[in-house]
């Protein structure tokens, strides 16, 4: 992964607005596997609205059963939703500065982990948009409890291995 620090930046001290993260060949994959992600997450989504009834199951209880209802333009709300999250994700990778994180950056080693982390959110986060749908229509939140269990992992993950780069 490419970072660079510009000239003017002292090696004691890592100034975050200073960093320039530069397309690598790892970002544009993470880039276009969230780019497909989202075609598939749209095309779900139209094929799934029009199959469906107009009411269809939007919240559920901690045992996985449907409590709140709307009509399934809803899904629509939520493909949108899904798409804004993902591309934040993967504008931010390229301002560390925007990425808050529990532990402190304080060397390229530690912001490039960031980097990294804030792709991989991005690709889990489009997944579990992908599940929304299918949970909606199906009455059932496995997918989307599988995924949001997937995103705090790999924010403990990564917070922990950017706390040990120090």
């Amino acid at each position: 992964m490419k970072l660079k620090l510009n000239k003017r930046t002292e090696q004691t001290e890592l100034d975050l607005k200073k960093i320039k993260v530069h397309r690598t060949t790892e970002g544009t994959i993470f880039e276009i596997v969230a780019a497909l992600l989202l075609v598939v997450l749209w095309v779900l989504t139209v094929v799934l609205w029009q199959k469906s009834n107009p009411t269809i199951a939007t919240h559920f209880d901690l045992t996985g059963t449907p409590d709140g209802f709307s009509s399934r333009n809803h899904m629509f709300v939520t493909a949108v939703a899904g798409t804004v999250s993902t591309v934040l994700l993967l504008v931010s990778a390229y301002f560390p500065r925007f990425i808050n994180l529990p532990v402190g950056i304080s060397n390229i080693r530690q912001a490039a982990t960031a980097v990294r982390m804030v792709r991989v959110l991005a690709v889990t986060v489009a997944l579990l948009f992908i599940g929304i749908p299918l949970s909606m229509t199906s009455g059932k939140i496995v997918p989307v409890n599988l995924f949001g269990v997937a995103i705090i992992l790999v924010i403990a993950f990564y917070t922990y291995k950017i706390y040990k780069q120090k």
